[in-house]
């Protein structure tokens, strides 16, 4: 028989008989409260400022946390995927220690409240700042790693055209009634090569020369 994802209905009773308005039930929907069940025995808190600019840490069950957002005016995030953390838009949400936080004052490369202990907000910057120079360094060796394989293939791509250059010279040598060594040939097939790519960048710095001319100033 399939798992329910929908709240009880002994749940939504208590929620109600709590004080939690009929409109945020419905706001938040079937698969939040179904979380929020689930998870009704756990400690939240509510991190906010008052209207005197303070840092409040506000401890609330599960019914208190509808309440009191609905209080702040805080828009519910209905859930989409089962399992989804009831949350709301107008804070961010953390789960610290066992503790679920919705805070509107958060730190914000890692989410965490601000709420939370000054000592445990540097760990996370700390980590947060060793994990971006990791990134970095991961990031600039896979670079260097991509850049280092196009080198190769363009002296792969580079070696079997002069050598084919260099096959032509051969033949036409041979035509000639003049044969030339294997490394005579390959030093003109390079040296047509190098010709070649310099003939092509002319051309297009003079296309490119001839557009920014006509272009309107």
């Amino acid at each position: 028989m399939a798992k329910s994802s929908t709240p009880s209905t002994e749940f939504l009773d208590q929620l109600v008989s709590a004080g939690v308005p009929l409109n945020s039930l419905v706001e938040h929907g079937a698969l939040n409260l179904h979380w929020l069940e689930a998870h009704k025995a756990d400690r939240f808190r509510l991190s906010y400022r008052d209207e005197h600019g303070t840092l409040v840490c506000e401890p609330v069950t599960a019914s208190r946390l509808i309440i009191r957002a609905a209080e702040f005016g805080w828009t519910p995030m209905p859930g989409e995927d089962e399992g989804q953390v009831l949350c709301f838009e107008d804070a961010a949400y953390y789960r610290y220690r066992g503790v679920h936080w919705h805070s509107t004052e958060f730190e914000e490369n890692t989410g965490m409240p601000l709420a939370l202990p000054a000592q445990v907000l540097e760990r996370a910057r700390q980590r947060q700042a060793a994990y971006g120079e990791r990134l970095v360094r991961r990031v600039a060796a896979q670079t260097r790693a991509t850049e280092r394989d196009m080198a190769q293939r363009c002296r792969q791509r580079d070696a079997e055209l002069i050598a084919s250059l260099a096959d032509d010279e051969q033949r036409l040598a041979i035509k000639r009634g003049c044969p030339i060594s294997r490394r005579t040939a390959i030093r003109r097939g390079r040296k047509l090569w190098r010709d070649i790519v310099v003939g092509f960048e002319k051309a297009v710095e003079k296309i490119g020369a001839g557009q920014r001319a006509g272009s309107p100033q």
